[in-house]
């Protein structure tokens, strides 16, 4: 049996054996394949099985099937509205209880006064100590470096003469 048409859709024949079940494993495999991706072959497959006869449900599964869309409908307005509610009760007593006060600076006190003269002194004092400190141990890294650099000459010259 011919699956696909020349322009790459179900045969009709192809759709009526899928909807009969006379198709081999591969092939239903196949045309479901093609229907997952193929929208107009899916609304011509659609139009097949809504040919065919319904099964009417029993009347003794109409409130086990009622119960659940209850239990669902329920789930679903918990899961949704509940955690919104709950979210904005903790937001309304988090923010009566001033926690988002104490987040957000208060704009009638004053800005904080620069420090003074006085209090400036002794940082720059301590500054001007560790500026120098660090200056003198450059220096001796430099005159460390220089010596080493010398040594190493001397050393050079020195295995150019032995050769």
């Amino acid at each position: 049996m011919e699956m696909f048409n020349n322009d790459g859709h179900l045969t009709e024949q192809a759709l009526q054996s899928l909807n009969t079940g006379h198709l081999d494993e591969l092939c239903r495999l196949e045309a479901a394949e093609h229907l997952s991706f193929c929208d107009e072959c899916l609304l011509r497959y659609t139009a097949i099985l809504e040919q065919g006869e319904l099964i009417t449900a029993p009347d003794t599964l109409k409130p086990k099937t009622l119960a659940e869309l209850r239990r669902r409908s329920l789930r679903l307005f918990s899961n949704r509205y509940a955690t919104a509610i709950a979210a904005a009760g903790l937001a309304l007593v988090l923010w009566s209880g001033g926690v988002f006060g104490a987040l957000i600076p208060d704009k009638t006190q004053p800005p904080p006064t620069p420090p003074s003269q006085q209090e400036q002194e002794p940082l720059f004092a301590e500054a001007d100590k560790l500026v120098k400190t660090m200056n003198d141990h450059l220096n001796e890294l430099l005159k460390l470096a220089h010596k080493t650099e010398q040594d190493n000459g001397n050393n050079q010259n020195n295995i150019y003469n032995r050769e």
